[in-house]
C-alpha cells in the first residue's frame, strides 16, 4: 500500500475515533519513508489527543440533524471545496458543538486539519531549517501581522529551527504553523 493511501486510511480511522488504528497506519508510512513530514505531524497530533484521553468511536447518527447543525455541515463542505480549510474546520467545530461526538462531522473536521497541515508544510518545507528575517525590522513593523505571528516572529534569529519555534510557540501546533506560513507568504521571513 502506498504512503498516501496509508495516510488517507489513517485519517479515516482517526475521524471515526479509532486513534490506535490510525497511529498504526501512520507508523507504517514511517517504515516506508522514515522522515515523511505528514506522518510525523499526524502522529504528533494523535499523541496530543491520546494524552488528553483516548477517543471512543460512536455509531453514525440515526436521527435527522437539526437545521443549524445541517447548515454548519453544509457550510463546512462548501468551504472545503473552496479550499478555505481553516474556515471549514471552524464550521465543522460549530456543527460538533450542536451534535457532540458525531464521527461523520468529526471526520470532516480532521480532513480540514489534514489539508491545513499539508498546505502549511508546503509553504514551510523542512522543519529542521532555521528561518531568517527576509525584510528589515522597520519594514516588518509596517506589515499587518497578528500578535500571534508577531510572537512567533520574536523567535526568528536564523539559528533556531522551525521545529523549536513550534515547541516554544505556546499555542496549538497547527495554528502556530499557520502563523509561520503567513509570515513566509507575506515575505517577512524565509528559510
Amino acid at each position: 500500500m502506498s504512503p498516501d493511501k496509508l495516510l488517507e486510511d489513517g485519517l479515516t480511522f482517526y475521524g471515526l475515533g479509532k486513534v490506535e488504528e490510525a497511529v498504526e497506519l501512520w507508523k507504517r508510512v514511517l517504515e516506508l519513508s522514515p522522515d515523511h513530514p505528514l506522518a510525523l505531524e499526524y502522529l504528533g497530533i494523535a499523541k496530543e489527543d491520546m494524552d488528553g484521553g483516548e477517543k471512543k468511536a460512536e455509531p453514525p447518527p440515526v436521527a435527522a440533524p437539526s437545521a443549524s447543525y445541517a447548515d454548519d455541515l453544509r457550510m463546512g463542505i462548501a468551504l472545503m471545496k473552496e479550499e478555505r480549510f481553516e474556515d471549514a474546520q471552524s464550521a465543522f467545530q460549530s456543527a460538533l458543538s450542536k451534535k457532540k461526538e458525531d464521527p461523520y462531522v468529526h471526520g470532516y473536521g480532521l480532513l480540514a486539519v489534514a489539508h491545513r497541515l499539508e498546505k502549511y508544510m508546503g509553504v514551510i518545507g523542512d522543519l529542521s531549517a532555521a528561518p531568517k528575517l527576509a525584510q528589515d525590522l522597520d519594514h516588518i513593523k509596517t506589515m499587518k501581522i497578528s500578535k500571534e505571528a508577531g510572537f512567533i516572529l520574536s523567535f526568528v534569529d536564523g539559528a533556531l529551527p522551525y521545529e523549536d519555534i513550534l515547541a516554544l510557540a505556546r499555542m496549538n501546533r497547527l495554528d502556530a504553523m499557520g502563523h509561520i506560513a503567513q509570515l513566509i507568504e507575506s515575505g517577512a521571513i524565509r528559510s
